[in-house]
């Protein structure tokens, strides 16, 4: 089974807590999906090598761009001025000595430059603790895919991908708990969707590459059983409209089908040794909760509107082309993981309404 990640550079969701999805997605599913901005500095490191000097020069910029750097304007004009020199003599024909000597003077600048990034965004990666994860990249078990138009304007966009996942059966969408404690969506949301705990765990930061691996050996291994019950179940639920008269049903018949395997995989994970090597090493480490939800498509594709992923007018473009293939009020299951200090949080605000 794949699992799918999507946000946007200006989406609203907890930035601290992607990370987390991402690992999580890593030891539970075969291959993982992300698709958005906030991954491009791994992008880079991992295939600066073969990029062209336009690439680097574009991402160059864009970092700065971004940066709190006080002297960013005076890079940002260095490096443009710098590149577009060197682009201008190498369309020369006929060049004098000045022209080649400053040519390679300004390819070997922009070569150092091109290092000089990469060096920092591997000591960046090193302080997020993304390190871990350029050998799942490059063995292609995650899958990024940067949203940035401007950068990538052959890429398919967020609504197509969108349209293309719902209608994907071998995919599931993951998201953090931002589609409920954001704004006035948390008590709406609280009560249309049925959920299903899966495990608790803290978060996987201080593992290495060589022990996320061997997590996720264990437990996709673990999660067979759950994926095929889940296909059964997408199957079984596949006409079943999610409402409130239904909801039981829905409840019950998902209780029946998911909990044995549920049972086994929040034993194993709960107790796996580098889980508790965590646990062991300090009583001050951030819990995350896993589980697997229900809802209606119309629901699901509203998270993404109302998380600023996609604009109102793209959530009826998207589910006018669902609705093409599949009604848009049955059953969507999806991955939803929770900080336990915001599930708190949530049923303080729900307690107190």
């Amino acid at each position: 089974m794949e699992l799918i990640i999507i946000n946007k550079e200006d989406s609203e969701f907890f930035p601290n807590d992607e990370l987390v999805m991402v690992k999580t997605a890593l030891i539970i599913a075969e291959k993982v999906y992300v698709i958005n901005y906030n991954f491009k500095d791994l992008v880079f490191y991992c295939n600066f090598e073969k990029m062209t000097l336009k690439s680097v020069m574009a991402y160059y910029l864009d970092t700065i761009k971004d940066s709190t750097l006080e002297n960013k304007d005076t890079l940002l004009t260095e490096g443009e001025t710098m590149y577009h020199e060197l682009k201008d003599l190498q369309k020369f024909k006929y060049k004098d000595h000045l022209q080649i000597v400053y040519m390679n003077q300004l390819e070997h600048s922009l070569q150092n430059l091109k290092v000089q990034t990469a060096e920092r965004d591997g000591k960046i990666l090193e302080e997020d603790f993304k390190m871990p994860l350029i050998r799942f990249y490059k063995d292609k078990i995650l899958n990024i895919i940067i949203h940035d138009p401007a950068l990538y304007a052959k890429a398919k966009s967020i609504v197509e991908q969108l349209i293309e996942t719902f209608l994907d059966d071998d995919i599931i969408q993951f998201f953090d708990e931002y589609i409920i404690l954001s704004n006035e969506a948390l008590l709406a949301h609280y009560h249309v969707i049925l959920s299903k705990s899966l495990f608790i765990i803290p978060e996987l930061n201080s593992l290495t590459y060589e022990q996320l691996r061997l997590v996720r050996m264990e437990m996709t291994n673990d999660f067979k059983p759950f994926y095929k019950a889940v296909e059964e179940m997408k199957n079984e639920f596949s006409k079943v409209v999610f409402n409130e008269e239904n909801q039981p049903f829905i409840s019950e018949r998902t209780e029946e089908i998911l909990a044995p395997h549920c049972t086994m995989i929040k034993d194993r994970m709960e107790n796996n040794d580098y889980v508790n090597q965590i646990k062991n090493q300090s009583d001050n480490y951030a819990e995350y909760e896993l589980k697997f939800c229900v809802s209606t498509i119309e629901r699901v594709v509203r998270f993404y509107a109302e998380s600023k992923i996609i604009t109102p007018e793209e959530e009826k473009e998207i589910l006018w082309n669902i609705a093409v293939k599949k009604p848009i009020d049955t059953c969507c299951f999806f991955f939803y993981n929770d900080s336990t200090e915001k599930i708190r949080m949530m049923e303080k605000v729900v307690d107190e309404s």
